[in-house]
């Protein structure tokens, strides 16, 4: 009596132990899924706003572009005239060119990260 007593207490213990840890495994298991459904919405985040930025930064380019071949004109312009271009102006071409090497560099790199997924 005394072996079947301490077996059936074996017994429950064992079952209890199992259910602990099919409970951790449950436990895990849904941590696991709700990791990875904020990681695929942090994705699709990510993805939206570098498609955002994409647009703004092709139509930055594009004005880029046209400010720059207007300055091409004004620089003729001032060149016929003999005069030399005001600083002022001449700054901010130079402005424009750097911010056009920038946008390229942010175009690259909003490619790196569309490739990330």
């Amino acid at each position: 009596m005394i072996k079947k007593e301490i077996a059936e207490k074996l017994f429950k213990a064992e079952l209890a132990q199992k259910k602990v840890e099919l409970a951790l495994v449950d436990d895990f298991t849904n941590q696991f899924e709700q990791l990875l459904d904020v990681q695929e919405k942090a994705g699709l985040d990510l993805i939206d706003a570098a498609r955002k930025a994409e647009v703004r930064f092709k139509k930055a380019e594009s004005d880029a572009s046209n400010a720059l071949k207007t300055a091409s004109r004004l620089e003729s312009a001032y060149k016929e005239l003999g005069v030399d271009i005001p600083t002022v102006v001449q700054n901010k071409i130079n402005s424009v060119k750097s911010i056009q090497k920038e946008l390229a560099s942010y175009s690259s790199n909003i490619k790196k990260i569309y490739a990330m997924f």
